[in-house]
């Protein structure tokens, strides 16, 4: 048997990269040379830079007070000043990687702190020249809004020309942008988080996006694209994806959200050479020109358009008709109408919109005539009008459909939907699918009879969005559900119409933990108490049934158990010699 070490080195590092972080901790521990390779693997994708930093001195939390000398707030800080030992240590590590992220807020580490003091980062500054990871790439740097200003410097740290992708935030200041871009001129994407409006970093703004010449992907806040920034963009030679950042109130803060998004969006001749992701907040009239336009770039695989306002079923039909007929390599389609983020929503304006309220499946129809699509969704503030029989053909017509999310969340509910749990079952002929969102009418009975006689999902389903879905029997729904769906997919369920004297629902989460082949987690959040009391009720009754039935069939099997043995009894008393007589 050959020694792994024996290996051509293009052979042993596919092999490492296919193991976890204990694995080649292990692998780190074997030998020197095995070592060296384990350890530029180990090191190569650092989830949290307080990692990275423990390597250098061990870090402590602590307690400090803030400049307006509050309750002091937990900080990571050294445990002792770093050695030259100590720096000798960590370089060797710090050359190997390649990723790396701070985020202040960690939703992956709600427990621990992972804030970093600044006189930590003034003593790296001290220790190191700059950058202190020369061989980075990717880098995220997310601060908390109150230490924005200062912490946003300190990312200096660790960018320079050779990195290829930034996400940085929030940007309070257009000076500090504008600094921060001009290190990395050779980014490839760029991601910007802040909630203030583009006019306090216009200029900044400009000056740093046309220093990006190899863009190649960008996200900024949903606010910040105007005609003039989409103009700069439109000259970039190698930008493939155009995305919005929807963190709360992106670059929106102080502004009007509907003045902010005005501006037309329009293709000049030879404008986006590369685009194959586009994703705009425009109104429809704003957009519908453009893309009908000669000059829209026709390439696209991605289309992606969220509105302000109410949009008439028209305007809506016509964007699902120019998609289908002016962009056939779509992969990915995406409609959000009534986008009310940061917005109080007009009740009687929406109920103005009579036409707008009865949309059919006739408004994306057009849509099935492209034969590519994965990802489709369309998102409105009412339900639609679609039946059953109108999905029927989706799953032949969309043989690579991954994402389909039809409405599941309308915001005003008027009446129950036309889709049943039958509807459901229409996808398992979708081989690829992962996510499915519906807006259901679940109250309503499947077939009896064929219930566990359909086929199921494939493995690959991880998410059943159900959104604002009514109920029905509790015990009934997860039967079918555990049936249909397969082990270790998710369902969301939102607050769905009540009873007539109550609006909604009580939400309420209900957790069913399945076995065999069933799900294994439920999320109901639609049920009221008396739903969930009666379904809990009659699956209880189910249950004493059968164990009545099962005690009865014990009860039997003791009888016949005591009958063999007096028979046993018997046998042996007579012997063996008075049986042959």
């Amino acid at each position: 048997m050959k020694n792994l070490l024996d290996l051509p080195v293009l052979v042993i590092l596919p092999i490492l990269e296919l193991l976890d972080c204990d694995a080649l901790y292990n692998c780190a521990l074997v030998c020197k040379s095995l070592s060296k390779y384990a350890n530029d693997q180990l090191w190569r994708n650092v989830p949290r830079l307080d990692s990275l930093l423990a390597v250098l001195s061990p870090l402590v939390v602590r307690k400090v007070k803030n400049q307006h000398n509050e309750v002091g707030q937990k900080v990571k800080v050294f445990a002792h000043p770093p050695t030259e030992a100590d720096v000798k240590h960590f370089v060797p590590h710090a050359n190997r990687v390649r990723r790396i992220a701070y985020m202040e807020e960690d939703v992956e580490a709600p427990v621990f702190t992972t804030r970093i003091a600044r006189q930590s980062f003034t003593r790296l500054q001290q220790l190191f020249p700059r950058p202190i990871l020369p061989n980075l790439t990717h880098l995220a740097w997310m601060t908390s809004p109150g230490h924005n200003s200062q912490l946003l410097k300190f990312s200096k740290m660790f960018l320079h020309e050779n990195m290829i992708s930034l996400a940085i935030g929030p940007v309070l200041d257009g000076e500090v942008l504008e600094d921060i871009l001009s290190l990395v001129p050779n980014l490839e994407g760029l991601i910007l988080h802040s909630s203030i409006p583009v006019e306090e970093v216009e200029e900044s703004l400009y000056t740093a996006l046309e220093g990006l010449t190899r863009l190649e992907e960008i996200a900024l806040p949903r606010f910040w694209y105007t005609e003039q920034v989409m103009a700069t963009l439109s000259e970039k030679r190698y930008l493939r994806e155009i995305h919005c950042s929807y963190d709360d109130h992106e670059g929106q803060m102080g502004s009007d959200p509907e003045e902010v998004a005005s501006y037309e969006l329009s293709f000049e001749q030879g404008a986006f050479p590369a685009l194959r992701q586009l994703h705009v907040d425009l109104s429809l009239s704003n957009v519908l020109p453009a893309l009908e336009s000669a000059r829209a770039p026709a390439k696209l695989e991605g289309l992606s358009v969220r509105t302000l306002d109410i949009e008439s079923q028209e305007s809506m039909a016509t964007f699902f008709k120019i998609a289908s007929t002016s962009f056939s390599l779509l992969t990915s389609l995406s409609l959000t109408v009534r986008d009310s983020l940061g917005l109080e929503l007009d009740l009687a304006a929406d109920d103005a919109a009579d036409e707008a309220t009865e949309a059919t499946a006739d408004l994306f129809r057009p849509a099935l005539d492209l034969r590519h699509i994965k990802s489709f969704t369309l998102s409105y503030s009412r339900p639609l009008c679609v039946w059953n029989h109108d999905l029927e053909d989706i799953p032949d017509r969309w043989p690579d459909l991954e994402h389909f999310e039809l409405n599941p969340r309308p915001k005003y509910l008027r009446a129950h939907s036309h889709l049943t749990l039958d509807a459901v079952r229409i996808f398992t002929r979708c081989k690829n699918i992962k996510f499915l969102g519906l807006h259901l009418d679940a109250r309503v009975d499947v077939t009896g009879s064929s219930l566990f006689t359909q086929p199921k999902f494939e493995p690959g389903l991880t998410d059943l969005d159900l959104g604002c879905s009514a109920g029905g029997t509790v015990s009934q729904e997860v039967m079918f559900f555990s049936y249909i769906l397969p082990a270790g997919c998710k369902i969301k369920w939102g607050v769905a119409p009540g009873d007539e004297e109550d609006d909604y629902s009580t939400a309420m989460d209900v957790l069913w933990n399945a076995t065999d082949n069933t799900v294994s987690m439920w999320i109901l959040n639609n049920m009221s108490w008396s739903m969930l009391v009666a379904g809990l009720r009659s699956t209880l009754d189910e249950m004493e049934t059968k164990n009545n039935k099962l005690e009865s069939e014990n009860r039997k099997l003791r009888a016949n158990q005591k009958k063999l043995k007096e028979q046993n009894q018997r046998l042996r008393e007579i012997g063996p010699i008075a049986l042959l007589d």
